[in-house]
């Protein structure tokens, strides 16, 4: 389910901050996207989330959602 080297680290760390595993906080993280990608429309995800994602999965992996927002904030 990992989607690259980083993401254990960061749910490792929120993880140790919320003192639940690192595994529940990633399946956590990828439901939370998953839902929101099954019950958002269309039209609102492409306005709100303009990168990229890859057709096969239909969603974004939890480091490709956290990268596109936390760049987002930085602007």
């Amino acid at each position: 389910m990992t989607c690259d080297k980083e993401q254990p680290n960061l749910c490792s760390q929120i993880a140790k901050s919320y003192s639940v595993s690192s595994a529940s906080v990633e399946r956590a993280m990828q439901g939370a996207i998953n839902r929101a990608w099954n019950t958002t429309d269309t039209e609102t995800l492409e306005t709100q989330y303009t990168a990229y994602i890859n057709p096969e999965r239909g969603y974004p992996t939890i480091m490709e959602f956290v990268y596109y927002y936390a760049d987002k904030v930085k602007k």
